[in-house]
């Protein structure tokens, strides 16, 4: 049905954004600064460190503070990521063992170095074509520079992809990069979320991903 699969990494391969969220909670409550749990939803989950730490803690906490978090974050969260992340199963499954004509890859807002680490880990490195990352694109997401740089390096048209994601974020981006986007519910998200969005469909099983074939 499709010539490629894109799967987004965090909350379709992998839990990786509440445990992230979880991980800076605690380093903010012990530097004094309460981050309330709203702020996964609207400033989070979607988006990277980067991202997070300018539009939510620049100018409420020094610099050199943020600076320091963030090298704590590196050193200590990403180094030992795969104590913090958790496989979604389904998903890993689909991939470990799919047997179709369909081009599989990963688009990410993650660090490659990241995303090579735990695909190899999942034993799903094998069955990917290509692995893209924040170190490779200019403009994240919702801009649809990582879809369609993706779709150029597999050499298959937008309009032949299918984009698997979880928030609204990445789904914008693959609706903007033309290309048919489902979503995957992971219990952090709801079909509420994207009610306003022409989405393709739902994964919610693992059965639901023959819909893909």
């Amino acid at each position: 049905m499709f010539k490629a699969i894109i799967f987004d990494f965090d909350g379709v391969v992998a839990v990786s954004d509440l445990p992230r969220f979880k991980f800076w909670q605690k380093l903010l409550s012990q530097k004094g600064f309460r981050l309330s749990d709203d702020y996964f939803r609207t400033h989070f989950i979607g988006r990277t460190t980067k991202s997070f730490a300018e539009s939510v803690l620049r100018g409420k906490i020094e610099d050199s503070i943020i600076a320091e978090l963030m090298n704590e974050y590196e050193q200590t969260y990403k180094e030992n990521i795969l104590d913090y992340v958790m496989p979604i199963d389904m998903t890993v499954d689909f991939i470990k063992h799919y047997s179709g004509q369909a081009k599989l890859a990963i688009a990410s807002m993650a660090d490659r170095k990241v995303l090579n680490h735990i695909t190899k880990a999942y034993g799903i490195s094998d069955n990917l074509r290509l692995v893209m990352g924040k170190d490779e694109i200019v403009k994240h997401k919702p801009d649809p520079e990582v879809y369609l740089k993706v779709a150029e390096e597999l050499a298959v048209k937008p309009k032949d992809c299918c984009v698997i994601e979880d928030s609204v974020v990445g789904v914008a981006a693959g609706i903007a990069a033309g290309m048919n986007t489902f979503v995957l519910l992971n219990g952090l998200n709801g079909k509420d979320e994207f009610k306003e969005l022409p989405i393709a469909g739902f994964i919610e099983k693992p059965d639901d991903f023959l819909q893909l074939h």
